[in-house]
């Protein structure tokens, strides 16, 4: 009988990583984001593993159109 190793929880330091995480953070707390030049907030995200990486779409309100993650930026907060 074949026994799966264990899963690894440890978390990856890859950019890709990295900007998925603080959109996910930016989605608890509703902090705006930029996507295009213009600002809005995220209403979900979604995300599947393909190949090796994990591929994240991010879906802003009232639009049930995908867009990739790596397009989302956070927008700045005034000083």
């Amino acid at each position: 009988m074949n026994q799966l190793p264990p899963p690894n929880f440890s978390r990856s330091d890859l950019p890709e990583h990295k900007h998925q995480r603080v959109l996910v953070a930016a989605f608890q707390v509703g902090h705006p984001i930029v996507v295009d030049g213009k600002a809005s907030h995220i209403y979900a995200f979604g995300g599947q593993q393909i190949g090796g990486h994990v591929e994240m779409v991010i879906y802003l309100p009232g639009d049930p159109t995908p867009i990739d993650a790596s397009r989302v930026s956070l927008q700045k907060q005034p000083e």
